[in-house]
């Protein structure tokens, strides 16, 4: 299972900077979850937070 409570993940600095705030997310075991958006949207940089290859800078 995947519980996430209050994530913020920053990517950049300066005005290239941008940030991705997930307030709640659960998936258990056997569900499917899809991520979708438009380009620039924070898909990836979330992907990557919750695989741990960004570090959060806030955890809930």
């Amino acid at each position: 299972m995947l519980d996430i409570q209050d994530m913020l993940v920053r990517r950049g600095s300066g005005a290239q900077a941008h940030s991705v705030r997930l307030p709640a997310l659960q998936v258990k075991a056997g569900e499917i979850l899809a991520i979708t958006g438009e380009s620039g949207c924070g898909k990836s940089t979330l992907l990557e937070a919750i695989g741990l290859l960004l570090m959060p800078v806030e955890l809930g």
